[in-house]
């Protein structure tokens, strides 16, 4: 699986991590999918380079989802829709 590096790019702090505090499933979540795509247990020591990779699969997956948008005849939302039922399904 392919992720962006984001690590040269420009970050604006957007969120202070209290979604986390009521939901303590998401990191784990997060924590699975890292540990997954990079193979390595040992990543999930380092806080910053979970979210660094999480963000780059993230940022790999808009121009996914900008062209489900707008590949159809309806409207974007239900393109969407149409797109990932069909995903699903294969």
């Amino acid at each position: 699986m392919k992720y962006m590096d984001l690590s040269k790019q420009e970050k604006i702090k957007f969120n202070d991590g209290s979604i986390f505090d009521r939901d303590s499933w998401r990191i784990q979540t997060i924590m699975l999918v890292v540990m997954t795509v990079t193979d390595d247990v040992d990543v999930l020591v380092d806080p910053n380079k979970i979210i660094s990779i999480a963000n780059g699969l993230a940022a790999a997956g808009v121009p996914l989802i900008q062209q489900m948008l707008s590949c159809g005849a309806q409207t974007p939302i239900w393109n969407l829709s149409d797109a990932l039922v069909e995903l699903l399904e294969e």
